[in-house]
């Protein structure tokens, strides 16, 4: 297949797999190298996208970040799923601490135990406590929130 045909082709399997959802830049890369495209036209397909601005990793990051953050995850997780995408980490490491405050990890760690205690009751025992400090972690809460949110469910 000549070069052009096959840039036009890349570019078409790139604009399909964009319409049914946002794609970091790494992430199209890896589609792309995937469907069989070498790193030229891979190149001059990012390149044009980019150009568009059909691929923009600061915006896509923005939303993913926001609706992590509707949905009640921590900045720990947040930052995993974002890395796992192929985000740039200095873009995670601007963005994460500007959308996502630690007074807000903090709240919302809160408000997560709130929930649990009125659909469980308070914890008796450390075990619940553990169950507890585990949700948290598992929702990508730090370990300083999560110490923060429990105190007031340890009798010292």
């Amino acid at each position: 297949m000549e070069p052009e045909q096959l840039y036009k082709e890349a570019r078409r399997k790139a604009l399909r797999a964009l319409t049914y959802r946002g794609r970091s830049a790494a992430e199209l890369t890896a589609y792309l190298t995937e469907q069989g495209y070498g790193e030229e036209v891979t190149a001059r397909v990012l390149e044009e996208m980019t150009r568009l601005r059909y691929v923009d990793d600061q915006s896509l990051a923005r939303e993913l970040i926001g609706r992590r953050l509707r949905r009640g995850y921590g900045p720990v997780r947040i930052r995993r799923e974002l890395a796992g995408k192929g985000f740039d980490k200095r873009l995670i490491e601007q963005l994460l601490p500007l959308l996502y405050p630690q007074e807000e990890e903090r709240s919302q760690a809160d408000r997560w135990l709130d929930k649990k205690e009125e659909r469980e009751g308070r914890p008796e025992n450390n075990r619940q406590i553990g169950r507890w400090v585990s949700f948290l972690r598992r929702r990508g809460f730090s370990e300083q929130a999560i110490a923060g949110a429990i105190k007031k469910y340890i009798d010292i």
